[in-house]
This record gives structure tokens, sequence and C-alpha cells, in this order.
């Protein structure tokens, strides 16, 4: 498949950059650049479509020998052909530089990039064009850009390889757009000193989308052309003969991904639902039924004890994820020997932003990572490759019912993560009776619907009250309710505060244990979603 590949600088909005592609039906991938990459690109240029360079923290002055090979590379990718809708084995890549990747661009086609206090923008800011390109296609002179950095690319007048497309409005040298030119070179390379990505900037899919019809690419990322994709390539991966064993969570991810391969394999998927005790209240129950109803061969399997039993004394959040994660493994392990059918495979419905988290180490996620050895099982990841709106997109394709579909995420060490210090029987009572009034009042209050996700926490204190006249020293629960298209950033959703009250009187009132409510008013970022 024709891609566009996306390097990972390290910055916050990288998967962004990502999510405004697919959303304008462009397939591409999130790299970081390594060695293996570096010579994919040298040598293996007929799938890409076009490079984009991310922003990130660090500085151009800042070299190490990859970014020295990765300059060197830039250089010579300019001196190819550019072979216009003919895949040859080598061709110019067309390249968009965003911010630290504009000005790696800039500097290797020798512009100046300075670092200064005077010359830092961060927030909004506004450019005007200053000559003519397609690039601006359908884009007014002067629009509303959002800046990040620190180091200013400085051209005051074109160069033999860089000419200045537009400038911040404000009388200043820098440089906010570019495009690198050369005698007999007509491959696209443009240099962004702007984040197009974020929602801040005017129009910001305007200014990918013209990059992407000026670099030939491929406009072609479609549900229907997904799930026939995906079932052939399952088809292929399990040779027609192997059974599969479908790890069900009762999410939305895990559901499409269980459908997925019902339609792909039919009775070769068993499907498997582990009731691990931390789920919401009343949710194995409800969701078992459903995945009966949608045709799938699933068997449940209650585990609780074992989980409990393994998390006494785990405090640690990254700790008790490693911990869940282990015993789901053990679990599978323990029904694969029980059930005379030959596994060779396992299916799991892990996604992207999982993936990105886990790598970028912003938290693990116990689904990525692979397989232990002793598990004696290749792994099946269909949806490794999307988002959560993806994956609900594909879903609704598939005929999967709203009850599922519009579900908020949930975390798949479930209630685990979102009880801070250890975990126990009696806690998850706790958390699931508060989260069972906050999620009921949102939906009878219409409040659900317009959220992405919401739940309650059971924090790691506890705070001092009064009721029936009598001093209390009970436990806080926490609410969080935030919005986002993808999960990689999210806003808090503003309730009015006569509603919370109405939640936290409820809580109060009616779970044994809490004498408190607050509510978490912290963006993402800098916060995350779940407190863990």
């Amino acid at each position: 498949m024709r891609k566009v590949i996306i390097i990972d600088f390290g910055s916050q909005y990288t998967l962004l950059i990502a999510r405004e592609l697919r959303r304008i039906h462009v397939y591409c991938e999130v790299q970081i650049l390594n060695s293996i990459l570096l010579d994919q690109l040298k040598h293996y240029t007929h799938y890409i479509d076009a490079l984009i360079l991310s922003g990130g923290p660090h500085s151009v002055s800042q070299y190490s020998p990859l970014i020295t090979e990765f300059m060197q590379f830039l250089q010579e990718n300019a001196k190819l052909k550019w072979v216009d809708g003919k895949r040859k084995k080598q061709k110019a890549i067309p390249i968009l530089g965003i911010c630290f990747g504009a000005q790696l661009l800039a500097k290797t086609f020798g512009a100046q990039v300075v670092t200064s206090n005077n010359n830092r923008e961060y927030g909004e800011s506004w450019l005007k064009i200053t000559s003519k390109n397609h690039i601006f296609s359908d884009l007014p002179d002067i629009t509303k850009v959002w800046m990040s950095h620190n180091d200013s690319i400085l051209v005051t007048k074109d160069l033999n390889k860089i000419k200045v497309l537009a400038r911040p409005r404000i009388d200043r040298d820098e440089v906010a757009v570019f495009q690198i030119i050369d005698h007999g070179i007509h491959v696209p390379m443009f240099g962004f000193q702007f984040h197009p990505e974020v929602s801040h900037t005017s129009n910001g899919p305007l200014w990918l989308r013209n990059f992407c019809l000026l670099s030939d690419v491929e406009f072609s990322w479609y549900p229907d052309a997904f799930i026939q994709q995906t079932i052939s390539n399952i088809r292929h991966q399990t040779k027609l003969k192997h059974n599969v064993l479908v790890a069900c969570s009762g999410g939305v991810d895990s559901t499409v991904m269980a459908v997925l391969l019902n339609l792909a394999l039919g009775d070769r998927c068993q499907c498997v639902f582990l009731n691990n005790g931390l789920l919401r209240a009343g949710e194995f129950e409800e969701i078992y039924d459903i995945y009966k109803h949608l045709g799938l061969n699933i068997q449940g399997v209650d585990c609780a004890t074992h989980f409990f039993q393994e998390l006494v004394g785990v405090i640690d959040p990254e700790q008790k994820r490693k911990v869940i994660g282990r015993v789901f493994i053990e679990e599978f392990i323990k029904f694969i020997n029980s059930d005379p059918k030959n596994f060779h495979f396992l299916a799991q419905g892990t996604i992207y932003p999982d993936v990105v988290e886990s790598h970028g180490k912003i938290k693990s996620h116990h689904n990525v990572g692979g397989l232990p050895q002793k598990l004696h099982l290749e792994l099946i990841e269909p949806l490794r490759s999307l988002f959560k709106d993806e994956v609900r997109q594909i879903g609704k394709q598939l005929g999967i019912p709203p009850i599922i579909l519009d579900r908020h995420p949930f975390p798949g060490p479930g209630l685990g993560i979102r009880i801070l210090g250890e975990v126990n029987l009696e806690r998850v009572k706790i958390l699931q009776e508060a989260d069972r009034i906050y999620i009921e009042m949102l939906k009878q209050n219409d409040y659900y619907q317009q959220i992405w996700q919401a739940g309650a926490v059971l924090l790691d204190c506890k705070s001092v009250g009064v009721m029936g006249d009598k001093r209390t020293y009970e436990s806080v629960v926490g609410l969080r309710a935030v919005c986002s298209v993808n999960g990689m950033t999210a806003d808090v959703f503003e309730f009015p505060v006569s509603f919370l009250g109405q939640v936290a009187t409820r809580i109060v009132n009616e779970v044994v244990g809490v004498n408190r409510v607050v509510y978490d008013v912290t963006s993402k970022p800098p916060g995350t979603i779940e407190w863990e």
C-alpha cells in the first residue's frame, strides 16, 4: 500500500498530523528515525508517496550522526527525478517539514537557523503570503496559525535553493513558509514553521491537503477498502487452516476486531471474554449477551479472584499495568490448555494510540509489545494502524450496534488504573457504584453523547467530612469528562456547577465509604485522560 510516512522527532502534536491526513483519506504511518527507516528511504521509495518531518523539542544545532546522515539523504533526494504517476524502485520523495522538521530542512539547504529568546514564538500568530504558490490554494493572503518554536529560520532574501513564500505579519526576517527549489528539480519540498495539524491553525487541513495534491498522494483511505483488505490479510496470515483465539474486552476496539475475525474466518475463531473483576457494574453480563446476539462464538471466563490475588500490595501504576497484562496471558494459557482446539494465533484489539504511547514511554499498554514465548501463539492485530474514531467508522460499516460503538473508551486494565493505590474487591465496589451513578446521570441529562470519555476515579486518600452530625473520614471520588477527536489531545467538558453538585450529592448519599467528590479540570496535555 502506498503511504505517507511521518517521521516523529518528539513533537506532542505528531499524532495529530496522522489524524488530519487520515481525515482527508490519506493513509499514513508514524515512524521514529533510525538506521532501518533511513535505509528504506534511500532504496525502497516506490511505496512512499511523501515524507513529513514533525516538530520536536530539540534544536537543529544539536547534531547526531543519524541526523547528519539524514540531512545528507535530504540533499541526495532533491537530486533524484520525481516520477509522476509511475512507481519505480527509486524516485524523489516529496517532503514537508513542520516546525523542527522545517528548521532541519532549511538548515540542510543553506538557511540560517538561530536560537534566541528574542525570536521564539509560542501560541497564536499570523502569517502573510509573500509569493504565489499552489501550496496556498483556497487560503487567504493573511491567515492565523499556531507557533511553538524557539529556533527561527532567517532568510533575508531568497537563496539559491530556498524560496520564501510567507512571513509573519510583523516586520521581522523570520520565515513562516518556504520551498526548496533547484534547476531541473520539481519534487515538492516545503517547510512550515507553524503547526497546521492543530485546531488553533485556521484551515489547518487545507495546508496538508494542498501538499498532498502537489505530491500526487493517493486519497484512498476509506472504511470499505480497509475492511476488504483486512479480511484478505487475516486469511493470508492464518493460511485458511489455523484456529484463532480472540481476546474480547467488551470495548469498541476488541468488538470491531472480533467481528472482522469472524467475517474472515468464521468458526475458526474462538472469542474469549474474561471477567477480571475490574469491569464496570453489570458490564460483564450485559456485554456477553450482546456478543451472543452478534453471532460471535464467545465463551466467558470468571477469573476475578486470580487478578485480585496478584494485585495485592501493588500501588505503582506501571506495575499494575504489567501485572494485569501478565495475568491476562496466564488466563489465556489456562483456556488454551483446557480447550481441545489447536490454536495458532491470538487476536487482540490494539489500536494506533496504544502503540505510539507505549513506544513513546508515556504509559505502557498491556496489549503492546508482542506476546511472551510461553504462549506459543502468533499475534493478529487488525486495528493496529487505526485511531479510535476510525475504529468506530469501521464498526458502523460492519453493522455493530450503537450500544457498543457509542460507548466511551474504557482502559484495558479496567478500573485497576482508575483506583489510585492498592486494588481490592472493596475499593472496586465503591468505584463501580460511583461510576454507575455518574454515567447514569450523564445519560439522563443528555451529556453522554457530547463527551468523548467520562468516568469516576477513586483517589488514594481520605478526607474529613460531617454526615448526620458526626465526623467522617472516608474516600474521595474524582470525576473526569473530556472532549476529543482521537484521544491524543483532550479538552475538559464544562458542566454546569449545579449538575456536578447533583452528581456529588447522589454519590455521597448512595455510596457507602465516600464523603467527598471532586471534578478534574486538566486538559491533555499536560495531563492524560486516565489518572494512571
